[in-house]
């Protein structure tokens, strides 16, 4: 049987649920969207009325740090990165899978 990388990982790697706030990521993301809204709100509070504009720019920031959460957490793929950047890459991303996929075979 053939399982996909996501599958092998949780078998194998599986030491139990994760909460979403015990997440570095999560909390990144709910800083920076603090540090985005709060910029906003203090020129508004400043000027003394919130501007369309200041509106727009904390829904904006708020959708896209739901959608970079939403990611995070939907991903299933192991990731690559380009030659030039540190991480790894595509030949090593492929070489992980095929050794993954082949100690499968013996179970």
């Amino acid at each position: 049987m053939r399982l996909k990388p996501k599958a092998f990982d949780i078998l194998t790697n599986h030491t139990g649920s994760k909460s979403c706030f015990s997440s570095v990521t999560f909390w990144a993301v709910f800083f920076l969207v603090v540090e985005g809204v709060a910029a906003h709100l203090e020129t508004a509070l400043s000027d003394g009325q919130v501007a369309p504009g200041d509106v727009f720019s904390i829904i904006r920031i708020v959708a896209a740090a739901i959608a970079g959460c939403i990611g995070r957490y939907s991903a299933s793929e192991i990731i690559y990165t380009p030659g030039f950047l540190p991480g790894r890459s595509k030949s090593e991303v492929e070489e992980l899978l095929t050794t993954k996929n082949e100690s499968l075979k013996g179970l």
